[in-house]
């Protein structure tokens, strides 16, 4: 990392780095934010990109499909992983449904940090027109 740094940002001052991170699990794990927290400060802007949860949920399960980690089909695969059905296959995928809940996985963060803080972006708006989401 240190090597990357010096390669590609030799003349940016450290005030001006900017360390982003797509990790959709930072969201859905709320222990993480305490993490953010202590190992960031509190002065950052968080940026949270929230996708349609159905388009999500989707989204996730072809990831799934394509790493081998899912073997049903999707209206089946989204059954299965809700409530007590399927112990083994709720602990192997993780549930399609309860990862678009986002209020709930939001609600943590204005413990650590303001609102102000807190951007959320709708990625549909995002992939129409990032500047003006970004900005």
């Amino acid at each position: 990392m240190a090597d990357y740094e010096r390669k590609f940002f030799n003349k940016v001052k450290p005030e001006h780095i900017v360390r982003i991170d797509f990790t959709p699990m930072n969201l859905f794990r709320k222990p993480l934010t305490k993490r953010i927290w202590e190992s960031l400060g509190f002065d950052l802007k968080l940026f949270v990109i929230l996708r349609d949860p159905a388009r999500r949920a989707y989204s996730q399960y072809q990831m799934s499909l394509r790493g081998g980690h899912e073997v049903f089909p999707f209206e089946e695969a989204i059954y299965r992983g809700r409530g007590d059905l399927d112990t083994e296959y709720k602990d192997r995928v993780l549930n399609y449904i309860e990862r678009g809940y986002y209020f709930d996985q939001i609600s943590g963060y204005p413990e650590f940090f303001s609102l102000e803080q807190l951007h959320i972006i709708i990625f549909e708006d995002f992939i129409a027109n990032p500047k003006d989401e970004i900005i």
